[in-house]
């Protein structure tokens, strides 16, 4: 795939991800609708300051845009307990998350009521302990869950937030 492709599919998903139509995505990040359609189409490029205007806007990184990067977050940085926190905070205000503590355990735990995001923690889960618990070669094992994690970032991409907040 060439730049203007990745841009072109890469724009769309972001939209997508977001729920939004042409219309909505357009005038969220400042731009006519018909040079959406001319974006997502692959007849017109962008120019760097609307490149700008929809990663600031939407919160993720232009080399992603652009396909020069396959993350789609700008690199988060944690440097205190609070930056975790802020993340959690903002999590819950996009899914439905429930708090509890364990009473076995006297330890605290988070779980989603979105059946997604369940059946997401499930596999990782299932991956991670074949990770830790596994006789193969911890090389190849680590290749295996490195290669689950990044076609499971692809696969759940592709799902609207608003779309998984109904399952």
């Amino acid at each position: 795939m060439n730049e203007s492709e990745i841009f072109s599919t890469r724009i769309k998903l972001l939209r997508e991800s977001l729920g939004m139509t042409q219309s909505d995505f357009s005038d969220f990040i400042g731009m006519t609708q018909q040079a959406l359609s001319a974006y997502e189409r692959r007849k017109i490029s962008p120019s760097l300051e609307i490149l700008t205007k929809i990663a600031k806007k939407c919160d993720i990184s232009i080399d992603w845009l652009c396909g020069l990067s396959d993350n789609k977050i700008l690199n988060i940085s944690f440097n205190t307990y609070c930056d975790i926190a802020d993340i959690l905070f903002q999590i819950s205000g996009i899914t439905k998350m429930r708090l509890g503590i364990d009473p076995n355990a006297n330890s605290p735990y988070i779980t989603f009521e979105t059946k997604i995001l369940c059946d997401f923690l499930n596999e990782w889960n299932d991956a991670s302990n074949i990770l830790k618990n596994s006789s193969i070669n911890k090389k190849i094992t680590k290749t295996m869950f490195d290669a689950w994690k990044k076609s499971k970032l692809e696969e759940l991409c592709k799902i609207p937030v608003r779309e998984g907040q109904q399952n």
